[in-house]
């Protein structure tokens, strides 16, 4: 973060700086850090100087509600990128910037002044005491190299020298180790004169890239080599050293940055310094002696000349400056952190739930399952049954509907009352037949004598009462083939006041349907009850049921034991429809 150096401290220590052009944006920077100076803001105030700047972090939208003049607002990320740039926000206003870490308020006319746009990096540098707040760092501007005079050092016979009244020459671990502030085109710029350098070299000579402080920076824009350098080592590796050393890895661009790890591999991409050398010129800009210049006035300008070079402590060894190995993420960027913490979150849940079901007091976690079960069945089945109906509508809308139906009988509900007609044989599955068991004698004796013709074994029927259902003969429903039916034909049912209806005595069902069930979806069946409490005949009323299932079912009700119905005390046969809750 750029804004590491100001943390803790006070206004007026630091200045802000745009890295990539050396200019100065402020001499008088402010840090608003904490909540109470970040709500303030320049609240109050009513105005600031031009040099002025106030850093709000973390921030990314601010409001100039009850401000007294007009701002300039700049936007940056954590690492000092600007984002995006708001010229002369009036009082009243909001503006905000999605990316955006940190704000710089300043006065109106600071954009204008500074010419800061979107993209470009800024970062802040203390103020020495020696230097007045006033001065300016020179611009990357200046003469050409072969227009200008300067100091020239040269090396003979391995050893310095430097001709009279000539500077001391800046070498890049002064650069470093005072962190003078460098774009990556003017580290690309120093490469490029420093492979020139050690491409001039004769042959004989051996050419080899030196330690960083043995690489120096003159006054003309060039590079000089004040030693040979260490021997048996890849120059193409030490060359992106040095780009590397001068300008982390996250500061430059992707390309480049490819451009650097390609010469680190175990296997470079680059079979010599002057392949390294032509490739490198892609990413270089113009006037590289002038981009070289300036860097060599900038750090005599930010270092003073009264600033020994003596007490800064160069790096011992040519490494790169990687904070990070290629290809870091944080572990909370890893897939395979997070594909961890899903598989030990479903273990623990499945753990809980088994050991929950197998418990005796976990007994409601099971009947809660059964319930969200059978909740989920009625409301599939409502889905199909609309389906199906809107099926059917959109057939005969079609004209696809068959002529004879398809449906299954419709579904009267057990208590609704119904007119007694006339039995028809239904196909029923009978339970297995008794040969040896004779029919049972009939339970209601004959109210008068028999007619004559009338066969003894024929029982009279009951003469009508008012009110009752009309009789209607039944054709014989016996399972045996060829048995005659010895009980009255007379088969009552609801419709009949004066019929007290059948009891189930075996087996007890429950009285409602179970929890989340419908009794509309219980399966219902019409069952002729015998005068004696048998089940003669019973029918699955029930559509859509059908199979070995619902062949078992009928067959189970078959053995079922009635209390048999009586009319006038008298038991009589009676046909009942009910739904069976289990």
């Amino acid at each position: 973060m750029f804004l590491g150096p100001l943390v803790g401290k006070g206004a007026g220590r630091y200045e802000l700086i745009n890295t990539e052009r050396g200019t100065v944006l402020a001499t008088h920077v402010e840090p608003a850090f904490e909540s109470k100076t970040r709500r303030r803001g320049l609240l109050g105030r009513d105005s600031v100087p031009d040099d002025y700047a106030l850093i709000i972090a973390p921030c990314s939208s601010v409001h100039t509600f009850f401000m007294r003049f007009s701002l300039d607002l700049v936007f940056v990320s954590k690492d000092g990128t600007v984002v995006k740039t708001c010229r002369s926000v009036k009082p009243w206003r909001m503006a905000g910037a999605w990316r955006a870490f940190a704000v710089i308020e300043a006065a109106a006319g600071f954009i204008d002044r500074t010419e800061i746009v979107p993209g470009e990096v800024v970062g802040l540098r203390e103020i020495p005491e020696r230097r007045r707040a006033s001065d300016v760092i020179p611009p990357l501007t200046g003469t050409p190299s072969h227009e200008a005079g300067g100091p020239k050092t040269s090396e003979v016979g391995g050893s310095k020298t430097q001709e009279a009244g000539r500077p001391k020459p800046v070498t890049l671990a002064d650069i470093i180790g005072h962190r003078t502030p460098l774009g990556w085109f003017e580290s690309v710029a120093i490469v490029q004169e420093m492979c020139a350098a050690v491409l001039a070299r004769l042959p004989a000579d051996d050419p080899c890239v030196p330690e960083l402080a043995d690489i120096a920076l003159t006054d003309v824009g060039g590079v000089a080599l004040l030693a040979r350098g260490p021997e048996g080592h890849s120059l193409v590796r030490r060359a992106c050293l040095v780009l590397l050393s001068l300008t982390p890895e996250v500061r430059l661009p992707t390309e480049l940055r490819l451009f650097a790890l390609g010469g680190l591999s175990p296997t470079p991409r680059f079979k010599s310094l002057q392949e390294l050398h032509t490739e490198l010129e892609f990413y270089e800009r113009p006037d590289r002696p002038v981009i070289v210049r300036g860097v060599y006035k900038r750090y005599r300008h930010l270092s003073g000349p009264a600033a020994p070079l003596e007490e800064v402590k160069p790096p011992d060894v040519l490494e790169p400056p990687l904070s990070r190995p290629p290809g870091y993420r944080p572990w909370w960027k890893r897939k395979s952190v997070w594909n961890g913490i899903f598989v030990l979150v479903l273990t623990l849940v499945a753990a809980t739930v088994i050991w929950e079901w197998r418990r005796p007091e976990g007994r409601w976690l099971r009947e809660d399952v059964d319930r969200v079960t059978q909740v989920a069945s009625g409301v599939a089945h409502r889905a199909a049954d609309a389906a199906r109906g809107y099926r059917d509508v959109a057939w005969r809308k079609l004209g696809l509907a068959s002529a004879e139906p398809t449906s299954a009988p419709s579904v009267v509900e057990a208590d609704a009352p119904a007119a007694a007609e006339p039995a028809e044989p239904r196909r029923v599955i009978p339970p297995s037949p008794r040969p040896q068991e004779p029919q049972a004698p009939p339970a209601v004796p004959p109210l008068g004598p028999p007619q004559p013709g009338e066969p003894p074994a024929a029982a009279a029927l009951v003469p009508p009462q008012p009110g009752a259902a009309t009789p209607a003969p039944v054709s014989s429903q016996s399972p045996t083939a060829g048995a005659v039916a010895a009980a009255p034909t007379t088969v009552y049912s609801a419709a009949d006041p004066l019929v007290v209806p059948p009891e189930l005595l075996r087996p007890v069902l429950p009285k409602g349907p179970p929890p989340g069930v419908r009794s509309e979806d219980l399966p219902e069946v019409e069952v002729l009850v015998s005068a004696t409490g048998q089940v003669e005949t019973v029918k699955l009323l029930s559509s859509g049921a059908a199979g070995p299932r619902a062949a078992m079912m009928l067959s189970v009700v078959k053995t079922w034991a009635f209390k048999p119905a009586t009319r006038a005390g008298q038991p009589v046969r009676y046909r009942y429809r009910m739904r069976l809750t289990r």
